[in-house]
């Protein structure tokens, strides 16, 4: 069924494409069903015509980057382990030279029969990557030494760690200054 236009009283000049104003009231006025656009009409899924996945250009770079990052993590991750571990020997060798110290203040001798730090001859660190023994343990004075053990052998840069009485720090290896 039509529905009839309804007149209105705007002007009959022509509008572009030859439509009049007249034309235009009578499509405004009619009802227009909506329709779903083609889009949804299609499968949403459509085949591509390209093949999905990696390229072996895009797999080498993701290689050769992940490469790069091991080559300067790797190293960096173990001088840390090596760190942290000497860091267990320095805390041990500190320990030891204060219970010797407690030694002197009780019986005003380092090596006193009845102190017992280093009564089995070494001692070896909380983690088992150091043993301190004494190098030179008098009435007066003391120099230990913490010795690298099983895996912290490696640790070149500081191969020995050393503590005397006067708390001086000292340790051999290629970079002793930056082991204490």
């Amino acid at each position: 069924m039509r529905i009839p236009a309804r007149k209105s009283h705007v002007s009959t000049s022509r509008l572009a494409g030859g439509l009049s104003w007249g034309h235009l009231s009578v499509i405004q006025s009619r009802k227009i069903k909506p329709t779903l656009s083609k889009r949804f009409e299609q499968p949403m899924h459509q085949p591509l015509t390209r093949y999905q996945g990696f390229s072996l250009i895009e797999l080498l770079i993701t290689v050769a980057i992940i490469g790069i990052l091991a080559a300067i993590a790797i190293p960096m991750y173990s001088d840390y382990v090596t760190r942290s571990r000497r860091a267990d020997g320095q805390a041990k060798l500190m320990q030891v030279a204060q219970d010797l110290e407690r030694c002197y203040t009780q019986y005003s001798a380092y090596n006193h029969a009845s102190c017992s730090v280093l009564a089995s001859g070494a001692v070896m660190a909380e983690q088992g990557f150091y043993k301190i023994t004494a190098s030179a343990l008098t009435i007066s004075s003391f120099e230990l030494e913490a010795a690298p053990q099983s895996a912290q052998t490696d640790d070149t840069d500081c191969e020995t760690l050393t503590l005397t009485h006067l708390g001086k720090q000292s340790a051999t290896g290629t970079d002793p200054a930056s082991c204490w």
